[in-house]
C-alpha cells in the first residue's frame, strides 16, 4: 500500500488529483491542509510553520509521497512551500 499526501489538497488542483488518487485501492490518500473545514473527516490538519511539526505528521501518517499543490498567494506561502520540502526530508519515510 503506497501512502500519499497532498498539499494543499482542498483547492480546485489539490481535489482533482484528490479524486483521480481515490480510484485506485492500492494508494491511501491524505489531504493536507491548515485548517480542517467543519463536516471535513478526511483532511489532516498540519502546520507549515515548523519543519519538526511537519515532519512528525508525515511520520504519524507514514507518507511514501508528498505532492504539494499549495496556494502561493498567501503570505507565507514560500515558507510553508520550503518547510514541507524540509520536513519531507527530515521524516525518515517520505521517500
Amino acid at each position: 500500500m503506497t501512502v500519499i499526501a497532498i498539499a494543499g489538497g482542498l483547492g480546485d488542483v489539490g481535489r482533482t488529483i484528490e479524486v483521480e488518487m481515490v480510484r485506485h485501492p492500492h494508494l491511501t490518500v491524505h489531504i493536507l491542509t491548515r485548517k480542517v473545514p467543519t463536516g471535513l473527516p478526511r483532511p489532516v490538519e498540519i502546520d507549515y510553520s515548523a519543519v519538526s511539526a511537519v515532519s512528525e505528521t508525515l511520520n504519524n501518517l507514514q507518507v511514501d509521497t508528498v505532492i504539494s499543490t499549495l496556494n502561493l498567494h498567501w503570505p507565507g506561502a514560500s515558507k510553508s512551500q520550503i518547510n514541507l520540502i524540509r520536513g519531507a526530508a527530515a521524516s525518515g519515510v517520505v521517500s
